[in-house]
């Protein structure tokens, strides 16, 4: 060894001292420089890892708002469908109740029309008769001859009406 230390010219008091300063490097380094730079990494490890779990929460937060979003739309279109069902049987309704006022009124305009026609009717068969009247008045002066007074002429044609 003494060989080795002469070739590679070692001093041993040399080689303390450079493993004293290599310590006091070392230990200058772990605490101003390692450390501090330990716990920035670790700082931003937690920062990492706390965005981490705030992206996870906000896609979770996303998937549970789009799957609500499709609820209120499904709840919204089901009761959209219920508020066309129920204008459509409203909508049926007031057809059946127009259709029945237009019945009614046409049955109504019917019974008028059948009214005046049987009034109409019964003048045109009053007249008739008084036109029959007169004629049988002519025609009974004309057969016998000479002039019927008024109350014979009734009597007379009131009798004829009977028998027709």
């Amino acid at each position: 060894m003494d060989s080795l230390i002469e070739t590679f010219h070692i001093n041993a008091g040399l080689l303390l001292a450079q493993m004293a300063n290599f310590a006091v490097v070392v230990a200058v380094l772990y605490f101003f420089v390692f450390k501090p730079l330990l716990r920035v990494m670790d700082e931003r490890k937690k920062k990492i890892e706390d965005g981490l779990r705030f992206a996870e929460q906000a896609e979770n937060d996303l998937k549970n708002a789009q799957s609500k979003g499709e609820q209120v739309v499904l709840e919204a279109r089901r009761r959209a469908d219920g508020e066309i069902e129920s204008a459509k049987r409203l909508a049926e309704e007031k057809k059946k109740g127009i259709l029945e006022s237009a019945q009614v009124d046409a049955e109504r305009t019917i019974a008028t029309a059948k009214a005046m026609g049987e009034s109409e009717r019964k003048r045109i068969v009053g007249q008739s008769k008084n036109d029959i009247l007169d004629l049988a008045f002519a025609a009974a002066t004309a057969a016998l001859g000479k002039k019927v007074s008024a109350t014979e002429d009734r009597k007379f044609s009131e009798q004829i009406i009977k028998e027709l």
